[in-house]
């Protein structure tokens, strides 16, 4: 491992330990418990006749080794926001993909969702 690994893994261990919260991950009828970081970004998205909209895109940026199920579209993620449940589903971003590795080390992952309930 090189030190520009060793640096994102430690990155990657201070956003986990610092900015993140307990979420539930399911699919089908199985269910585990991660910690993750809810992100909301403004993405530029072009149409196929020119015309270009902002969309916000919602995200959950989780620990890579802690993703023990390979993420699928309609899989689920539920976290407690002031004592009330929130319910996600995992849709496509606008290039097609439900989840990309967030670092080049592959430490992180960024699950792209939509809320659902």
């Amino acid at each position: 491992m090189s030190l520009l690994d060793d640096g994102a893994s430690w990155l990657a261990g201070q956003l986990v330990d610092h900015a993140s919260h307990a979420i539930a991950y399911t699919q089908g009828a199985a269910t585990i418990s991660l910690r993750g970081t809810r992100d909301v970004q403004r993405v530029r998205v072009v149409q196929a006749n020119g015309v270009q909209t902002i969309v916000r895109q919602v995200s959950f940026v989780v620990r890579s080794s802690d993703m023990t199920i390979a993420p699928q579209r309609g899989d689920q993620i539920a976290e407690t926001v002031g004592g009330s449940v929130v319910r996600w589903e995992l849709a496509p971003e606008p290039n097609g993909a439900v989840w990309q590795y967030e670092s080049a080390g592959e430490e992180m992952m960024r699950l792209f969702v939509v809320e659902v309930a």
